[in-house]
């Protein structure tokens, strides 16, 4: 009998430990895949100086989000243009504009330090609108995490900053760069040749459409999961697109690829399992019934079922 209710108490104890993991805030109801469980979607935001917690209180964090982006379409609510003399000075050179500029433009040398202090200045005062057009980016490159921030390693916070336009002289865009933003427009570098991993992971606030620069060839992994982009334009020179890139992009309407023979998008990951680009059986994809606007003469290229395209059912050839 003792061994009897030691084992139904063994079978208990697990009973509660499953029930305990399976009631992960992060659970959307589908599979839970291993990607979703090394990082959630953004649900805190640091604004005004205040934290806002979507699920603790969903509305009040739905309104301050959209009170960020009001503030970034707005330009005309406290608007300032400085000039940097060396890397690392924005802060001292803003003074006591820091926490009240809502709309400003760099020019002169920015690096690491300077993009970290941008960050202090969007969630604890009221940066909302970057214009760096005229601003001399260390190394070419927009650097890894510029706006990325984290709680406990898991959860990424949102970034209070909508509207950022880079220099074309740009290069590069660093891993996680601009990740988990209340991000509405952005503008890609005309020369830009490199885009890193996560790089627009969560933008899920971005919309209209995107055009990738001719110059980068590989789209890394999940660089725009979760985005919010209507219409995807990818040039011709694109040759590999990585693992869920675009997945979880559900009001994605139109994609126009240029390449005539289709940019690889399909991958396998550590169990060897294959993980598509625009979706798969653990991720919301892309709506499948989209148009895809692809080369003349390209359409059996871009239906095999080798080339991770099919997850679409509708390819236009243009003339």
């Amino acid at each position: 009998m003792k061994k009897y209710f030691a084992t139904i108490l063994v079978m208990m104890m697990f009973l509660s430990l499953a029930i305990a993991c399976d009631s992960s805030d992060d659970h959307d109801g589908g599979p839970v895949s291993a990607e979703k469980t090394i990082e959630k979607a953004p649900y805190i935001m640091y604004a005004h100086g205040k934290k806002y917690n979507r699920k603790e209180n969903a509305r009040e964090f739905d309104e301050a989000v959209q009170m960020v982006i009001d503030e970034a379409i707005n330009t005309n609510i406290a608007s300032e243009s400085v000039t940097t003399t060396d890397y690392g000075t924005l802060e001292a050179t803003l003074g006591d504009k820091a926490m009240t500029v809502t709309d400003l433009e760099i020019n002169g040398p920015i690096d690491l330090t300077d993009f970290n202090f941008m960050k202090k200045c969007a969630q604890q005062g009221n940066l909302r609108c970057l214009i760096l057009f005229n601003a001399d980016i260390k190394n070419k490159k927009i650097p890894d995490e510029a706006f990325y921030e984290q709680i406990d390693g898991v959860c990424p916070v949102l970034m209070p900053i909508a509207r950022v336009f880079l220099p074309d002289d740009v290069l590069e865009i660093g891993e996680k760069a601009f990740a988990s933003m209340v991000m509405v427009e952005v503008h890609l570098p005309e020369n830009l040749r490199k885009l890193d991993d996560d790089c627009f992971r969560y933008s899920s606030y971005l919309r209209g459409s995107l055009s990738i620069p001719d110059g980068v060839t590989e789209i890394p992994d999940h660089a725009f999961f979760g985005s919010g982009i209507s219409k995807l334009e990818i040039p011709a020179g694109v040759t590999e697109i990585d693992a869920l890139s675009f997945a979880n992009n559900e009001n994605l309407q139109t994609i126009t690829c240029h390449a005539a023979y289709p940019p690889l998008s399909a991958d396998r990951n550590e169990h060897g399992e294959t993980v598509y680009a625009f979706g798969d059986r653990l991720h919301r994809g892309t709506p499948r019934d989209i148009s895809v606007y692809i080369p003349k003469g390209s359409k059996a290229r871009y239906a095999d079922s080798k080339s991770g395209w099919q997850w679409f059912s509708n390819f236009v050839e243009m003339e």
